[in-house]
């Protein structure tokens, strides 16, 4: 059986090197204290296996805290209902570059998911991590590039 590791950020990962010194939890007082705006939004399918769920609203927040710069990525699920209507409820909170480390998506980022809409939020749900965004530049630039990390503020 494989030991789970404590929480703790990747320094491969972490831009600038070091360790801040504040916890994953920190961060998410600070995002709620805050409420910043998300970065963009985007929309996948859950995974097929997963009969909790039918889609994920994803949502970025850039939070300065510290002297650092960190991004939270909070989950809201989607479940259609019997009656043909979808229910949105928090999934988790993540923080890329903070490993092992996770936590319930504040309540305040539900009324930041827009309504799911299956005419709106649509893609090709044929091609392998097809997703929708709100603002597919924004999406592209923070999932390919580095800045999803923790680094140091300059």
């Amino acid at each position: 059986m494989t030991q789970q590791l404590p929480p703790g950020w990747d320094p491969a990962k972490c831009q600038g090197g070091g360790t801040p010194t504040f916890t994953g939890a920190d961060v998410i007082t600070e995002l709620v204290n805050n409420h910043a705006r998300p970065l963009f939004i985007s929309m996948h399918d859950a995974d097929a296996g997963n009969p909790d769920w039918d889609h994920t609203f994803v949502l970025p927040y850039r939070v300065t805290f510290r002297n650092w710069t960190v991004v939270v990525i909070a989950h809201v699920h989607v479940k259609k209902q019997l009656d043909n209507s979808y229910r949105q409820f928090p999934g988790s909170a993540y923080i890329p570059g903070y490993a092992n480390w996770g936590c319930s998506t504040p309540q305040f980022v539900l009324t930041d998911a827009p309504q799911f809409n299956p005419a709106v939020h649509t893609y090709n749900r044929a091609v392998k991590n097809a997703h929708w965004a709100s603002d597919t530049n924004a999406d592209s630039a923070l999932f390919s590039g580095r800045t999803r990390y923790p680094r140091p503020t300059t």
